[in-house]
């Protein structure tokens, strides 16, 4: 960077003497020469500014929808996925698939890229207005939308040239056969993966390719819940389970009660959580104790969001009257499964969530919350309640055990039946011989339901203690420190 310098001139009367004027004028002229040679070795000191280095992939430039210029570097960093589109294909529906995916995953870091083409059996008749109107109507797409390009041939866009030679990517090469189809370029610039047209983009697979490159939960968290957390009067490390039948059974908490491999930090958490007192602190034992009606303290068998709210089935509690009376400090919150069985519209489940996740809120909870396991016999509409948690989770700043995409990561194609039992919505507690209770090994993680949940749900009550509750405490105390 330029240095400044602060140069103070010496006060030089200019006589009204003709012969003083010539000394007065150099001597002004030496200065300001000193000056500029000083500031001419503060640039030439300071180290050369690296420049940023655009992927060879993204170097190229599209043109938006609506004639502004696409640069693709804009989305270095970013995972793309970029698709040939057209509004009278056979796959043309995959535009709301593909909304879907942009208002599932954005947030987190996905570019869902539309690029219009019409070199498909003249599949693309509309111009770039029109497509947009149609898009807009029809799907209600938001993410981004190319002007009409060539995909395919030898006058193809040089992006498209790049995307399909065999110099990017040996395993991916040749030309675009058809319309929808799909490719996936990592943060780096490399193209990872690409699909044909039949495959759905909702499909397990790159939904899993998706949440694999993304990474786990990125929901910022952090200050919303330092803010929520400063209004926190209950009882210390109690950390409650609210849920159904999945929360309810008894191998949900097996690991953390008893498993093997618990690493140092996972059982100082275990402990600061009042695990294994089995007592009104012990969140573990209150999710699973049973009482007459199939149900614990906190967890009922069978229960929707709007019953949790409003208590009554098998004579369980309101939510309300459950944090009142055992004033935890942090919940972890999964219901969804019975209100997907039983088709309860998407809009009409996240208000109960939401109400549930604002009663938390004012009274200083920490709300974990997570989306549900992929339902066997309501899979769209299992995967619509978990885009609807995960832009809660993001709206409201909530940490978020993304459950769905944890078990599509290790069994995209075979979850039913091995960390789902087999034809059921409950995760599996034995597969394989791996018990709920077995260590958390990348291999046991994918054959037991269970015990993926109880060790997915400690390791993210650890983080948001870490990260919320021992920082704001320490904040308190130098807040105290300071005042006295």
């Amino acid at each position: 960077m330029l240095a400044t310098t602060r140069c103070t001139l010496p006060q030089v009367p200019l006589t009204r003497c003709p012969a003083a004027r010539p000394f007065a004028v150099l001597l002004l002229v030496g200065l300001f020469a000193a000056v500029f040679a000083q500031s001419l070795q503060a640039v030439a000191a300071d180290p050369p500014i690296a420049k940023v280095q655009v992927p060879a992939l993204l170097k190229h430039s599209l043109t938006r929808i609506d004639g502004q210029p696409l640069p693709l570097a804009k989305y270095r960093g970013k995972l793309l996925l970029v698709v040939n589109v057209a509004s009278r294909c056979g796959y043309t529906s995959q535009y709301a698939a593909l909304q879907k995916l942009h208002e599932r995953f954005a947030a987190r870091g996905l570019i869902v890229l539309g690029v219009p083409s019409n070199d498909f059996g003249d599949q693309e008749p509309l111009s770039n207005d029109e497509i947009a109107a149609f898009c807009k109507k029809n799907y209600g797409v938001t993410f981004t939308l190319a002007a009409k390009t060539k995909v395919r041939g030898k006058d193809k866009h040089k992006f498209f040239a790049h995307l399909v030679a065999k110099e990017t990517s040996p395993k991916l090469p040749g030309e675009i056969k058809w319309n929808f189809e799909k490719f996936l370029i990592d943060r780096d610039g490399l193209l990872v993966a690409r699909y044909g047209s039949p495959v759905d983009p909702l499909s397990p697979r790159l939904v899993a390719a998706i949440a694999t490159r993304l990474g786990s939960d990125q929901t910022d968290y952090v200050r919303p819940m330092k803010k929520v957390a400063a209004r926190f009067a209950g009882r210390r490390g109690v950390v409650l389970h609210v849920g159904d039948s999945i929360t309810y059974a008894n191998p949900y908490g097996q690991w953390a009660r008893g498993g093997m491999g618990q690493t140092a930090d996972d059982k100082k958490i275990l402990a600061w959580m009042h695990a294994g007192e089995k007592n009104d602190r012990d969140g573990w034992h209150l999710a699973a104790v049973n009482v007459p009606g199939g149900r614990s303290q906190t967890a009922c068998s069978g229960i929707r969001a709007d019953e949790m709210l409003k208590g009554g089935r098998a004579n369980m509690p309101p939510l309300a009257e459950i944090l009142n009376k055992y004033r935890p400090q942090i919940v972890v919150y999964m219901l969804g499964t019975n209100d997907a069985s039983a088709n309860r519209p998407v809009k009409e489940y996240i208000v109960d969530v939401h109400r549930a996740v604002e009663m938390m809120s004012r009274r200083g909870i920490i709300c974990i919350l997570s989306t549900i396991p992929p339902h066997v016999h309501q899979r769209e509409r299992a995967a619509d309640y978990n885009d609807a948690l995960r832009r809660l989770a993001v709206k409201k700043g909530l940490p978020l055990i993304d459950l769905e995409q944890e078990i599509l990561m290790r069994r995209p194609f075979d979850w039913s039946g091995t960390l789902l039992a087999g034809g059921d919505v409950h995760p599996s507690a034995t597969y394989a011989g791996t018990q709920p209770n077995a260590e958390p090994t990348p291999a046991n993680l994918r054959n037991s339901g269970y015990l993926l949940r109880g060790w997915l749900s400690l390791q993210k009550i650890k983080q948001v203690k870490r990260r919320v509750i021992e920082k704001g405490d320490k904040s308190n105390s130098r807040l105290l420190c300071s005042i006295h």
